[in-house]
């Protein structure tokens, strides 16, 4: 009760207005700002560098513990996991697929997929295949915004994290997924897929031939408007990030999004022509730049804050 109306109902006084026009109570909306204050650094090294230390090759005998652990960091932050099985070429595989059982995908109609590729490769699987940019980079930045955003649930709609599996020997686990959706005519349910692939890796950045960090936003030109969205959310949120807008889509996770019509896009922070290291068995954690990572992390945040009901600050 108001303090003014409380002392005049005890004081036997007539109050100086009723109670039903009691003054609102000042409140505190959050904003997209208060989620990417929530980043957190020190996360996002350790997570990375341990996911880094496995042979993610789809047929390492690693593999069964690194599902194990994956699914174990999204349970510790209260989500509900399940695993996809899918085949990959001869082998078996699986999707970690992770939801808010506050915001279910089943209670919901509008669905926000946010993915990346946790297997990796090399030139000799066999023996090592780190994958710390290819792909732990990008998987590891799936769990920092499920870790924030298990404390900022959407106010619309709902999340879905998925750490894909065979990526590396031909988008074998997002397919499977999107023809899950397909068969199950949840296409139309799906409203935006954000993925993350080699996000830690950005060579003039670490060479210090530039202060600017280049990311390459990609997907197919009839979602420019989107690629618009992208573009002003960095010059408000990450300006030392210049965006390189790519429209001729290939060879990541989006793919079989968009080849079902589904809006989805890929950050990727720098062409794999400029990373010396990529599917080889020095793709190790030393090579990997947090910074960038995080300038990264930051801009998808804020598009993903956004598009579940977050406002602007």
């Amino acid at each position: 009760m108001d303090g003014v109306y409380f002392y005049c109902v005890l004081n036997g006084l007539e109050p100086p207005y009723p109670l039903h026009f009691l003054p609102p109570k000042e409140t505190t909306e959050t904003t997209v700002t208060d989620l990417l204050q929530e980043i957190n650094k020190p996360y996002y090294t350790k997570k990375l560098k341990k996911l880094s230390t496995w042979n993610r090759w789809n047929k390492s005998s690693d593999m069964p513990a690194v599902r194990d652990w994956l699914q174990r960091q999204f349970e510790r932050l209260g989500y509900v996991v399940t695993r996809e099985k899918i085949n990959v070429k001869s082998n078996e595989g699986y999707n970690i697929i992770a939801t808010c059982p506050e915001r279910s995908p089943e209670s919901l109609q509008e669905w926000y997929i946010i993915g990346a590729h946790y297997d990796s490769t090399s030139e000799n699987p066999a023996v090592a295949a780190p994958g710390a940019v290819d792909n732990a980079s990008g998987s590891i930045g799936v769990l920092e915004m499920a870790r924030i955003f298990a404390k900022y649930k959407p106010i619309s709609g709902a999340l879905i994290f998925i750490l894909f599996d065979g990526e590396e020997a031909g988008l074998h686990g997002s397919k499977n997924y999107v023809n899950g959706l397909t068969n199950k005519g949840h296409c139309d349910n799906v409203k935006f897929v954000s993925t993350m692939d080699m996000i830690a890796y950005n060579h003039d950045f670490q060479k210090k031939r530039s202060t600017k960090i280049k990311l390459t936003v990609e997907t197919y030109s009839k979602y420019s408007s989107i690629l618009n969205e992208f573009q002003d959310l960095s010059y408000k949120y990450t300006p030392n990030v210049v965006i390189e807008p790519e429209t001729e889509a290939w060879g990541s996770d989006h793919m079989p999004f968009l080849k079902n019509s589904i809006p989805a896009f890929l950050l990727i922070s720098d062409d794999i022509d400029n990373y010396p290291d990529y599917h080889r068995t020095s793709d190790k954690f030393e090579n990997c730049s947090v910074d960038v990572a995080i300038q990264v992390l930051t801009l998808n945040i804020a598009m993903v804050a956004k598009s579940v009901g977050y406002t602007l600050d």
